[in-house]
């Protein structure tokens, strides 16, 4: 080989292999595509492991710091860090290739896993299980994407759109159980402060004790979804239970008014302690049903109208018509000390004004009110002072 004779030809070749120009970024690709596959494999795995370990046996979740909880949003976020770290021992750009390629493939999931669900599980519905199965995957995709807020600053994209998967799976999942509670309560709250209300005290024992389910649900949740979800179902509760008071349903005559305000303020005492202990977000819920307890509870109606203004500054959608059923319920249904007290909350109204009303707290304004009935109840006072006796 090192004759005189071959030099030239050696010369002639290029030592040196040559390969494509763009051939490292079709190897990338291949190796990504290839990934994505194994991924989409590893997820379709998950959701069999699920529907084998769990749902076909209808097995009780596991707990994690007293948190219901399924352990594949670790096993995932295990896999992926795998093939994460490994790509970045080759090459930096092919770290954020191979990053960006599992947030992608990682985006379908949520929504493969709730069909997967639903399909193994929605026959459960309403059970407990079905309720326990909820509560672990809003945890659990919550975990999910916490473990991936860690790749934002590499891939903001690609995280921002796996958040709106999961938040809107989480979402439905809450809906769920929201749509559910509501249903269990619904004829118990539809119950309150009617002519029954008032002697029987078991429509709201099963209030109180669906109430006391939803807490115990709430203490497997996660923040901030526990928060919120309680939040929610205490402002349903709330208006649900006031906005019978509206209704109409009956009058309370011959002293039964005190009987009446005593057990309001009771049952309301036991709601917001159960609430208080879901940690609602809504704290100015607390005091409606006290402060509506006292213009009802009042012995002698002259001094109702001494009593309206805490109502007026902390619940500022509270108007003339609410007043008129509250009244109505006390059993002051016209007359001349029912116009005197309209009168001082119109004078309060306009005195409150707008400027301390907080759009967030809004509780009266869609109650509905039944038509009016008494022509006389909202004619002004000089109208009606030289007709009507007091009541």
């Amino acid at each position: 080989m090192g004759g005189v004779s071959l030099q030239p030809e050696m010369e002639e070749e290029s030592s040196d292999l040559q390969l494509e120009e763009d051939f490292l970024k079709k190897l990338k690709d291949k190796y990504c595509c290839k990934l994505k596959e194994d991924i989409r494999c590893t997820l379709e795995r998950v959701i069999e492991q699920e529907n084998k370990t769990i749902w076909r046996d209808r097995e009780t979740p596991e707990k994690d710091e007293g948190f219901l909880h399924s352990q594949f949003p670790m096993d995932i976020w295990t896999n992926l860090k795998g093939s994460i770290v490994g790509s970045a021992a080759i090459d930096a750009q092919l770290k954020q290739k191979v990053i960006s390629s599992c947030l992608q493939e990682l985006k379908d999931f949520p929504k493969r896993f709730e069909a997967g669900f639903r399909l193994h599980c929605s026959a459960l519905q309403p059970e407990p299980i079905w309720t326990e199965y909820q509560i672990t995957y809003i945890n659990s995709f919550t975990a999910l994407q916490q473990h991936m807020e860690g790749y934002r600053d590499t891939c903001p994209a690609e995280v921002e759109d796996l958040k709106k998967e999961t938040d809107g799976l989480i979402f439905r999942l809450s809906q769920g159980l929201e749509v559910q509670f509501k249903e269990d309560v619904e004829l118990y709250l539809r119950r309150m402060i009617t002519r029954k209300w008032l002697t029987d005290d078991d429509d709201f024992k099963q209030l109180s004790r669906r109430t006391e389910l939803l807490s115990k649900h709430c203490a497997l949740m996660r923040p901030p979804h526990n928060q919120d979800f309680a939040s929610r179902l205490h402002y349903h509760v709330v208006q649900e239970y006031i906005g019978q008071l509206m209704k109409k349903n009956f009058s309370c005559k011959n002293q039964r008014h005190e009987r009446a305000a005593s057990k309001i303020r009771k049952q309301w005492e036991e709601l917001r302690d159960l609430f208080e202990e879901m940690n609602s977000a809504h704290e100015w819920l607390y005091d409606v049903g006290d402060e509506l307890s006292v213009i009802v509870e009042q012995k002698n109606k002259r001094d109702i109208k001494n009593h309206l203004e805490t109502l007026v500054k902390h619940y500022p959608d509270f108007c003339k018509k609410h007043l008129v059923a509250v009244l109505y319920f006390r059993g002051l249904i016209r007359g001349r000390e029912h116009q005197l007290i309209l009168q001082k909350f119109t004078e309060l109204k306009k005195t409150q004004g707008r400027a301390d009303e907080d759009k967030s707290h809004v509780l009266f304004r869609d109650m509905q009110i039944p038509a009016k009935t008494d022509c006389f109840s909202h004619l002004p006072f000089s109208c009606l002072s030289s007709l009507l006796p007091d009541n």
